[in-house]
């Protein structure tokens, strides 16, 4: 086995790696038949000369005779793909993204293996790996400074301006947060959990439905909020996940009551198209808008949050919505909504993430190429031998777009 670990080189430059020195040694010793090299980057947050430490290889570009499975975070160029090679990566086509449509095709006829990791779930359909916890700790540490900032004056640190995900911790030792603080976190997945770890790790209190829109606080609180609580059937006026999941334009949302209450939403659903927004932009200049922050952790761009309505980035990550006109306007005010839009937050703690990733790789995802055969695999292959493979069939007319391509 044969693995070589790819340098990022979609623009801008991602820092995280897949494995970091420590974890491709500790591969190395547990799977002594396999080999590892790996690409040199300058942007990678661990060095070559870490990897050299563990003496492991480094090539300034990994040639076909140098590796089978070829492992990337981003994207892989189309030019530097090499035919005939299993691919580990997240390509964004599943979702039928037009921008990434060549990309696919350029997978198809270059008889590339393509496992993306998006799809690499276990027996109850659950994802096995990821960066959506870090996406929650950082969308919920832009929501804070945000609202710190703006009600407080008081400045701190993004995470891409921490040493670790403790130095990001540590920095909130100093903050006092304004009185009666609410905190709406919406979803249960990876990125619910990575916004409560923060939380909970900042001591902030947990409260039910009934004491966040009820009750005021000395400290700040938060409410976990999941599909159940903000959406009903526009008929029945009950809630049926099995229903919700299947006929998700049938329902309506119910978040108003607690955005009459809340100070800052943080978003960390998986919306679908066909489901509602959360709101509807005619509360936003009324006494039933409370909010001051939204961090749009899911990033979905006039999607669930109807105020996001671009993308931001990590060196521009918060814009202001002005409540009475709804457009975007160049400073804050108390008459402003700041939205957070991110789309690459797990880049901002990229050591933190690699490391976490890498240990899922290490445990769950290699150990399947020395099986005979692995379901996990491949379910999780998007195409192989030229041909799409009978999970991602439904990706035909996708494929073949753009004929003269071909």
């Amino acid at each position: 086995m044969k693995i070589g670990i790819l340098r990022e080189e979609k623009q801008p430059f991602d820092r995280r790696v897949v494995l970091s020195p420590e974890q491709c040694f500790q591969f190395l010793t547990q799977y002594p038949e396999a080999s590892i090299i790996v690409e040199r980057s300058p942007h990678r947050c661990f060095t070559d000369g870490a990897y050299e430490k563990f003496k492991i290889q480094l090539v300034d570009t990994i040639r076909s005779e140098d590796a089978d499975i070829l492992l990337g975070v981003k994207e892989v160029p189309i030019s530097k793909l090499i035919p005939g090679k299993t691919y580990l990566f997240f390509s964004h086509t599943i979702k039928e993204q037009p921008y990434n449509q060549e990309l696919l095709q350029n997978l198809v006829d270059k008889a590339i293996t393509m496992i993306d990791y998006e799809c690499l779930v276990d027996k109850t359909n659950t994802r096995i790996i990821g960066f959506g916890a870090f996406a929650g700790i950082v969308g919920a540490h832009h929501g804070l400074i945000t609202y710190i900032s703006k009600n407080k004056g008081q400045k701190i640190k993004q995470a891409n301006e921490c040493e670790d995900y403790n130095d990001l911790v540590t920095q909130y030792d100093a903050v006092v947060f304004p009185k009666n603080t609410k905190i709406i976190v919406t979803g249960r997945g990876r990125v619910a959990q990575g916004i409560m770890r923060l939380l909970n790790d900042l001591n902030i209190q947990k409260i039910d439905s009934e004491n966040f829109l009820n009750r005021k606080f000395d400290a700040p609180s938060y409410i976990q909020l999941t599909s159940s609580d903000y959406y009903y059937h526009s008929i029945t006026e009950d809630f049926s996940y099995e229903d919700f999941k299947n006929n998700p334009h049938l329902y309506k949302s119910s978040l108003g009551k607690y955005l009459s209450e809340g100070d800052i939403l943080l978003n960390g659903i998986f919306w679908n198209e066909k489901l509602p927004q959360f709101f509807d932009t005619s509360i936003v200049n009324t006494k039933n808008f409370n909010i001051d922050v939204i961090s749009d952790i899911s990033c979905d761009v006039k999607g669930s949050i109807p105020l996001t309505i671009r993308e931001s980035y990590i060196d521009s990550p918060v814009y202001s919505i002005d409540k009475a006109t709804l457009k975007e306007v160049p400073n804050a005010s108390s008459q402003t909504v700041e939205i957070i839009a991110v789309s690459n937050m797990p880049c901002e703690l990229p050591v933190d993430a690699s490391i976490s990733f890498g240990v899922t790789l290490i445990n769950k995802i290699l150990p399947e190429f020395f099986k005979e055969k692995s379901v996990v695999l491949e379910k999780a292959t998007i195409c192989k031998n030229k041909i799409l493979t009978p999970h991602f069939s439904h990706l035909t007319n996708y494929l073949n777009g753009f004929p003269e391509q071909r």
